[in-house]
This record gives structure tokens, C-alpha cells and sequence, in this order.
């Protein structure tokens, strides 16, 4: 380069201003064209509401539109970019969109996939919705669900000019894209970055947990090499439990390998993990005796006490070997237990081990604002009650009815029938996979419990009420299943089984008694 001092008279005059205007010219065409989301070091996703200070630490926040006033959006962005979601390819409610709009149901999300070649569909998404988002004042859009057109090809064009459609009608807003990776050759020009949701880890809808995903090197190369030639950024979102500290530190260490900005959450979104590696990892203590409620969940169960279930999400009670089950459907399932002190505490759940249609139940509690999920419990196919421990971190547990004596926390439940909730120290015995054939009846008997029984007896008696056999058992593990067969004959029915305590008073034998016709 020519040093300015070294052009001279009238004509260097005009090459000095010549310089000078490729140089604005420059700088203004690098910040016209620069991605908004260069420079950012972490970033976080977060559907719940309040925690503004916590948003305000991260220099990329996507929150829900409604979540926060204008005022709120404001004093976020003073330190944040604020981000708000938008879903483009489904609908939560099957009633606000035309019927002949709709190309099939998401099951996991209780969704309406939609087909976004209607016009009536893309006129909402540009006038409505993305118009409401900016006059609030938020920064950009995340746009969900682009993956509809992945499961739908014939949508995929449509989707893709959907998108453009988005950046020219607000060219100065930051458009995120999840996922709809086939797509992104078409829709690389209009986006500033990708999600790849999902990237270490997932949550398995099958079976109610979070589990590691196979990455494939080749794919992540492919993704880079396309973000590099459009410009736009990659983002990646893993999920796991909030305590999982050995999954999480599998996820900040393929971040790390594959060298992508990531961010961990919950299925649910709902709550914002502040633990990063090296950090100490915390060791949790959970109270079994802070709780002393108990809610059966039979046609009697109190709806108006001080531990009781409320909402429409319950459905009428049913009897399933002798054990009441109520199923929670939506999260329209709650019930509130109380606590003598905020502390980590523990609570014990019986649940129906079956079902095609239910995989997880999962739990959630109120924390005076949202509804963090606590709990995925994943449902085999035993068809014999479980018993399983929930824990509750302190900072959950919210009074919502302060003037009774201790801590009444609300909890939120769905996917699953429940058949009891309360005392982590409760035992009963279920008896279930009766079979009769050649004279032989045979079930097992299983300790529905979280800890391990005492000596107990199983008493078998004939319909005259003679005692026809005497099984003593030395102990039974949690939710473990003792195998019994005894010979009998029609005159024997009904039989009648009792699980007998003995002196050890464990549990009541009058509730752990059956009658079995055959």
C-alpha cells in the first residue's frame, strides 16, 4: 500500500478521496452484510418465563413471543440478542387452521403437521405471527418444525420460499432455521443461522429418557462446509436431565471435538443448566421423611384436602388386579403433596408398568413460575404395577398455600396410569400374570416398593376357606417378583391369597389380599 504522504499535488488530492471512499465503502458493505450472530459465545434456549437476569448473561436468548412484556424485551436486550420462537410447519391447535391445511398429527407433541403450499397458512405466518414478533420489539426469529417439509418432500420447495418470503419481508431481523437440513442449500441465502437440535443427545420418546446420538463426521464436515459458503452459523442443542452430569459432560465434549457452539436443555425447555465442564459435580442428598402425604388414587380419592389431585387430565379411576389406576393424560393431571421443610426431598410413585400407548410418564413441578420436568419414567410392558422414587431439588418446591402448615408444592403428571403417590416407605405387594392350565394356576406375587422386604408368608386358601399352601419368603428386592404355582381343582375356586407380614407389621395384609376365580 502507498503511504497517504507520499501522493502529491491536485491529483493525489483525488486519489486520497478515492482511498478513502473504497474504504467507507468497504466498511459499510462488511457491516451491511455481516452475520449478526458473529461474535457470540454462548447462548441459551429457554420457554419458561421470569429469570430475565439469567437470560441477560448469554449473548443469544430464544424464549417464547408471549413469555416477557416490551419492557421486559428491552431490558434483555440490553445485554442479549432475544430471539423468539415461531413454528412454521405445525399447528398446537387443530381448531385455528383450516382442516384442508393439516397433513397429519405429531403424536409426540399432540401437533398438526401443516402444508405450508397453502396460502392461507403462509399469510398468517408473514402477517400475524412474524408481525406481532417484530413490533414487540424481539431481534429475530427461531423458526421450528422446517422438518415437516423433510417428512413431507412434496412441501419442500414450498417451505424453502416460505422462508424467503420471511427474510425479504424483515430483512433486519436474525432468522434461525432448526434442523430441515436437506433444505438448507435452498434456504442458506436467507438464513443467518441452523439449529442442529438434537446434535449429541436426544430424548427417546420410546422408552421416557435421554440418551447419546451416533454423530457421523461426514455429515458434521458436510454441515460446516454449507454454513461456511452461505455465511450463517451453526448452533447445536442437546438434551439431558438436569442432573446428568456424566451425559452432559459427554455433549460439552462433542462440542468441543466437533468445535460447534452448543447449548444443553430439557425436553421441555423449561430450564436453564448452568453447569459447564469442571465444574464440581454437586453431590445431592434426597429426604425421605420430609413428605408424609398420601394420595391413593381409588374412586374415594380426596379432591378438596390438603394432598389431592385437580384436573380434567385424571381419568376415572380403574381397577386393574385389584389396584386403582387413574390415567394422566396432557398435562391437565396435577395433584399437590405437602412438605414439612425446603429441602431435597423424595416421593414415591406407583404406576401401571404397561401399555402400547403410553411410554414415559413424566412429572413436572411447580416452581412459582414454570413447570421444570422432574421426572421421565419410561413404561415397559410388565402389566404389573412399579414402584419408582422422584426426586424434588429444594428449588422447586413452591408454597402455593401458605396460610396451611407446611409446603404444598403442585405437581403436574402425564403419559401414565397412577395408582399412588406419596411416602417413599410405603410397601404393598401386587399380584399379577395369573395363568390356568392343567390344573395348575400359577402368578407371581411382586413387591411394588422401593426398598426390600422382611419375611413374609403367602397364604393360599381354597374357596371353603381351608388353607391349602404356605410359601414363606426370606425377602423380596424393590419391584421384584416372586413366582408361585400350586395344584388345584374346580372345587378349590375361589381361591383366596393373602401376603402375610407376619410379626415384621410391613404393610397392611387386609390391602394385600386377592380373590382369583378360576
Amino acid at each position: 500500500m502507498i503511504p497517504f504522504d507520499f501522493i502529491k499535488g491536485s491529483e493525489g488530492w483525488k486519489v486520497k478521496k478515492l482511498l478513502v471512499f473504497f474504504i467507507l465503502t468497504f466498511t459499510f458493505l462488511n457491516l451491511l452484510f455481516a452475520n449478526p450472530l458473529d461474535g457470540i459465545k454462548n447462548f441459551v434456549f429457554y420457554y419458561g418465563k421470569d429469570e430475565i437476569n439469567q437470560l441477560s448473561q448469554y449473548d443469544l436468548a430464544v424464549v417464547q413471543p408471549d413469555a416477557y412484556s416490551t419492557s421486559e424485551i428491552k431490558e434483555i436486550e440490553l445485554h442479549t440478542k432475544l430471539i423468539a420462537y415461531m413454528s412454521i410447519g405445525e399447528s398446537e391447535n387443530k381448531n385455528n387452521v383450516d382442516p384442508s391445511w393439516i397433513l397429519a398429527k405429531n403424536e409426540n407433541w399432540n401437533s398438526y403437521m401443516i402444508d405450508v403450499r397453502k396460502q392461507g397458512w403462509r399469510n398468517y405466518i408473514i402477517n400475524v405471527l412474524a408481525k406481532k414478533i417484530k413490533d414487540m420489539g424481539y431481534d429475530g426469529f427461531f423458526l421450528d418444525t422446517v422438518d415437516t417439509a423433510v417428512q413431507f418432500p412434496q412441501t419442500a420447495d414450498a417451505m424453502a420460499s416460505l422462508i424467503k418470503d420471511i427474510r425479504e419481508a424483515y430483512p433486519g431481523m436474525i432468522i434461525i432455521q432448526n434442523r430441515g437440513f436437506p433444505l438448507l442449500s435452498k434456504t442458506g441465502p436467507y438464513i443467518d443461522g441452523v439449529l442442529w437440535e438434537d446434535f449429541a443427545s436426544k430424548y427417546n420418546f420410546i422408552n421416557g429418557t435421554y440418551e447419546k446420538v451416533d454423530i457421523n463426521p461426514v455429515e458434521v464436515d458436510q454441515q460446516i462446509n454449507l454454513a461456511k459458503k452461505f455465511g450463517y452459523k451453526i448452533l447445536a442443542l442437546s438434551y439431558a436431565g438436569e442432573n446428568d452430569y456424566d451425559l452432559m459432560n459427554y455433549i460439552f465434549s462433542m462440542y468441543e471435538k466437533y468445535d460447534v457452539l452448543g447449548s444443553i436443555t430439557n425436553l421441555y425447555i423449561n430450564s436453564i443448566y448452568t453447569y459447564k465442564p469442571g465444574m464440581p459435580i454437586p453431590v445431592l442428598t434426597y429426604s425421605s421423611t420430609n413428605l408424609s402425604s398420601e394420595i391413593y388414587f381409588n374412586p374415594k380419592t380426596p379432591e378438596s384436602s390438603t394432598d389431592y389431585i385437580y384436573g380434567p387430565g385424571w381419568s376415572k379411576p380403574e381397577n386393574i388386579l385389584g389396584i386403582w389406576y387413574r390415567k394422566c393424560e396432557g398435562w391437565d393431571a396435577g395433584a399437590v403433596l405437602t412438605f414439612d421443610a425446603t429441602e431435597n426431598s423424595s416421593f414415591l410413585v406407583i404406576y401401571f408398568d404397561g401399555g402400547l400407548n403410553d411410554f414415559a410418564l413424566q412429572i413436572s413441578a411447580y416452581n412459582g413460575t414454570n413447570w421444570p420436568m422432574i421426572a421421565s419414567i419410561p413404561i415397559g410392558n410388565d402389566n404389573m404395577p412399579k414402584a419408582t422414587l422422584v426426586n424434588v431439588d429444594k428449588k422447586y418446591l413452591y408454597d402455593v398455600d401458605p396460610k396451611i402448615p407446611g409446603i404444598q408444592e403442585e405437581f403436574g403428571f402425564k403419559g401414565g396410569k397412577v395408582a399412588y403417590i406419596g411416602k417413599p416407605d410405603m410397601m404393598e405387594f401386587a399380584l399379577g400374570n395369573f395363568s390356568y392350565r392343567n390344573n395348575k394356576i400359577t402368578f407371581v406375587v411382586r413387591n411394588v416398593s422401593v426398598n426390600t422386604s422382611k419375611e413374609f408368608e403367602i397364604l393360599i386358601y381354597n374357596g371353603k376357606g381351608d388353607l391349602i399352601k404356605s410359601i414363606n419368603v426370606d425377602q423380596l428386592g424393590p419391584n421384584e417378583d416372586y413366582k408361585v404355582s400350586v395344584e388345584v381343582n374346580k372345587s378349590f375356586s375361589p381361591l383366596k391369597i393373602v401376603i402375610n407380614p407376619g410379626k415384621n407389621k410391613e404393610f397392611d395384609p387386609s390391602v394385600n389380599t386377592m380373590t382369583v376365580n378360576f
